[in-house]
């Protein structure tokens, strides 16, 4: 046999350096003197009620010895662990195991399980293979390259089943991103992640016995039927040709002809929104329009200034970014199980939109108003247990320092003309900018509790919704509709505003013990005080970052507002940055050549 072929097998399972050089004797040896020391493994042994019965197998001393040599890594004590419980026999090499085999070998090329076109040794595999079928591997060495071959579908498995279940963000160094904008911008930013451990090698193993490989990656999918209809978004971009590049020049009605015109209609063309039947031509028309105002809508794109340049500088993005974006959702899909709650409320960051789930089914979508850039509305998973009408508000201390104290100095009356009351204990009092000043400190306490009285000015609306926790926001209505017509709706310190509120009160009061005619929340209404109206059984409420959405037959890309993407993107385990850049201009502002001109600066993690 070649030897140089014998040492890049060994090699390529991962054996150190000095055992290759052994072994490598040793294969010498048996070349010359036609033997083989290999481990022991025909002694009886004592079987415990438990273990499994080993299967003697001409393999599994090759497959024992090349596990023993390989080099410490994160997933060899799985591999080892499956090992034992088969007593070192094969599982893929033999005949009896060909189905078994084709499935992994399918599923480690299958976008399906591996999006990012991982390599997991599989062009390495097919390689080996072609030794095997061409006959270039003698005979007395046949075992041992079965053995390595083995080896390495056990380690692929291993790999692919983790990456399906955990992908491979290291989302300890994006929390460290998202506390480091505390420490560089004071930005008191959260993401509650539940991040799943290694899958353990029982269930592995198990897959393997039962012969479902591919089963058992379904079975590891996180959000199936969000996460199975990205990937086939993925291969649609994927398979894309490449975009034009459009001149940053605006068409008009009035143009016989324009080349700008059929640059956009071919783009559109090419993502879906322009009809593939309809004439790639220069002529501003009807099915132009159309076609760009679904573009627009997807882009989340202000559509009452046509063609502007804004439009232009989303079209002009290269594909690469929409596959990038869409495979960074996937990832964020890992943080959460294969499904939510049939009943559920769902509020989309990104997306700015509220959507309330019963029995699988929604039953509503709302426009939400989300937390500014420096206080951007916290992730996590909670309970909605209860809803208020005609809701108080107790200003939190943060915007006292903030927002109220720096507005007495120039508004000495403001309380007074916007109902807020101010109680030192049970007590209400009177206070004023100079006995407050002392207090105008990021880290003073003000022992003043400011509530705000019922009312059509409060900021709350006429309805807040509560699931208690630590971060102290919730679900409300609000004073301010106006600023459901802004595109990028980040108005509020970290609380989400929801444009529908009364049609969501509505869907909830089924929630509640006791039944409420139209009459009696009219009354209640009227009275301008506060009522609770508690929950039987609590609803799950996610609040969640995804800037790809699929819904009404369009797929929507939203604007990475609070820069989480991008964090996600720069922290791949073991080429994950420990750095961040923060752009000081995020939003988009597009000059009418098509230019951004965005700064940034660099934030150590």
């Amino acid at each position: 046999m070649n030897l140089f072929k014998t040492l890049f097998l060994i090699l390529v399972v991962g054996l150190n350096a000095s055992y290759a050089k052994n072994l490598l004797e040793l294969f010498e040896t048996m070349e010359e003197k036609q033997q083989y020391s290999l481990p022991d493994t025909s002694s009886p042994q004592e079987e415990s009620p438990t273990q499994v019965p080993i299967v003697q197998s001409p393999i599994a001393p090759h497959i024992q010895m090349l596990l023993n040599a390989q080099n410490e890594s994160a997933y060899k004590s799985i591999v080892s662990s499956l090992y034992q419980q088969s007593g070192y026999a094969p599982f893929w090499v033999e005949p009896k195991d060909t189905r078994r085999r084709l499935e992994l070998m399918n599923a480690l090329e299958n976008p399906l399980y591996n999006y990012k076109n991982k390599s997991f040794d599989l062009s390495m595999i097919k390689g080996l293979y072609f030794e095997l079928d061409s006959g270039a591997v003698p005979k007395e060495f046949y075992d041992a390259y079965q053995g390595a071959i083995d080896l390495l579908l056990t380690n692929s498995f291993v790999r692919l089943s983790d990456f399906v279940w955990r992908g491979d963000i290291d989302w300890g160094v994006v929390q460290n991103k998202i506390r480091g904008l505390k420490r560089s911008e004071g930005v008191n930013a959260h993401w509650e992640m539940t991040t799943k451990p290694m899958i353990d090698s029982a269930t592995l193993y198990q897959a393997i016995q039962s012969d479902s490989i591919k089963a058992s990656f379904n079975d590891l999918l996180p959000l199936k039927e969000r996460y199975r209809s990205l990937v086939v978004l993925l291969q649609k971009y994927r398979k894309m040709e490449a975009f034009p590049q459009i001149p940053y020049r605006l068409p008009q009605p009035t143009d016989v002809v324009s080349e700008v015109v059929l640059k956009i209609k071919k783009r559109l063309q090419i993502t879906g929104e322009y009809p593939k039947n309809a004439p790639l031509d220069g002529v501003y028309d009807a099915a132009l329009l159309k076609a760009v105002e679904r573009f627009q809508d997807s882009h989340n794109i202000n559509k009452e200034n046509g063609i502007d340049n804004i439009t232009l500088y989303y079209l002009n993005q290269p594909n690469y970014l929409y596959i990038n974006q869409i495979i960074t959702n996937l990832d964020k899909m890992k943080l959460y199980p294969s499904r939510f709650e049939a009943d559920r409320i769902e509020a989309n960051v990104p997306e700015f939109t509220l959507h309330y789930y019963r029995g699988g089914k929604e039953r509503l979508e709302s426009k939400l108003v989300v937390g500014r850039l420096d206080r951007p509305t916290p992730l996590f998973k909670d309970e909605m247990e209860f809803m208020t009408l005609n809701p108080t508000w107790t200003v939190p201390n943060n915007l006292i320092v903030k927002d109220l104290i720096p507005v007495l100095k120039t508004e000495p009356n403001y309380l007074h003309e916007h109902h807020i009351k101010v109680y030192q204990g049970n007590k209400e009092i009177e206070v004023n900018y100079a006995m407050l000043s002392k207090y105008d400190s990021p880290n003073k306490t003000v022992p003043y509790r400011f509530v705000q009285m019922p009312g059509e000015e409060n900021a709350l609306g006429k309805v807040k919704f509560m699931f208690p926790n630590p971060h102290l926001v919730y679900l409300h209505d609000t004073d301010n509709k106006e600023l459901f017509n802004h595109r990028y709706r980040v108005y509020s310190s970290g609380c989400m505003r929801v444009q529908k509120q009364f049609e969501l009160m509505k869907q909830l009061l089924p929630y509640s013990p006791s039944s409420y005619s139209k009459n009696q929340l009219d009354k209640i209404f009227q009275s301008n005080t506060p009522s609770t109206i508690k929950f039987k059984n609590s609803i799950p409420m996610h609040i969640l970052y995804f800037t790809v959405v699929q819904k009404h037959g369009i797929d929507y890309f939203m604007h990475d507002i609070y820069l989480y993407d991008q964090m996600i993107q720069e922290s791949v385990r073991g080429v994950a940055k420990t750095s961040f850049m923060i752009p000081k201009n995020r939003m988009i502002s597009v000059d009418q050549n098509g230019q951004t001109h965005k700064q940034t600066q660099a934030v150590s993690n």
